[in-house]
């Protein structure tokens, strides 16, 4: 199964990200990845990292990362909570 986020809705609007990044977390440098790739019944640790410009961070927001899960034409809603730093 592929599941890769498409989008970033912070008060209900489109948040400009200028990038997604996958980095499965068992592997050591964790490689940057698009997506992520799950097989059957496994069950792996990825962290997802949303790169913004620095002057369109969202900073102490609040909002929801759209995914599309394999196949499937609808999306996969995930509520997310922003930092309040940028690094």
């Amino acid at each position: 199964m592929i599941i890769t986020p498409r989008q970033l809705l912070v008060d209900g609007a489109e948040w400009s990200v200028h990038s997604f990044v996958f980095q499965e977390l068992k592997k050591q440098p964790p490689p940057k990845q698009p997506s992520a790739v799950v097989l059957g019944r496994q069950q792996e640790d990825f962290r997802l990292n949303l790169l913004f410009s620095k002057d369109n961070y969202p900073k102490n927001r609040s909002g929801v990362v759209l995914f599309q899960i394999g196949n499937n034409e609808e999306p996969l809603a995930i509520k997310v909570q922003l930092g309040s730093s940028y690094s």
